[in-house]
């Protein structure tokens, strides 16, 4: 089966069950989280598919797809599981922030990192 210009971004990618062999092309398969995705599935061909924080499995053709690996903060997209904490890794400025020399609060700001 070949899919066009579909989109499986989430978890719309549990709806779909491709086949040994199948194609995707032109496809949203982007995941918030990095995860596998159509664990056992043998000889699936991508062409021009968004596949970001997707691993393929092994034996896959990849042509011409955006393959990056993103750790995002849920401190910018809400919908990350699980959730950060307050000083997680993504944090990219930390203040604070006095008045009358007494701490007001803590201003953070945070940023998603590429891995790959």
């Amino acid at each position: 089966m070949v899919y066009r210009k579909r989109n499986f971004s989430r978890g719309l990618i549990d709806n779909v069950s491709p086949s040994n062999g199948d194609r995707f092309l032109n496809c949203n398969l982007s995941q918030l989280n990095i995860r596998d995705i159509f664990v056992g599935v043998k000889k699936l061909v991508f062409e021009k598919c968004n596949l970001i924080n997707c691993i393929v499995p092994t034996g896959s053709k990849i042509i011409g797809c955006n393959t990056a690996k993103i750790n995002y903060c849920s401190h910018i997209n809400p919908d990350v599981r699980p959730l950060c904490s307050v000083n997680c890794e993504h944090v990219k400025e930390n203040n604070t922030v006095k008045i009358d020399g007494v701490i007001a609060y803590h201003e953070r700001n945070y940023e998603d990192k590429v891995i790959l």
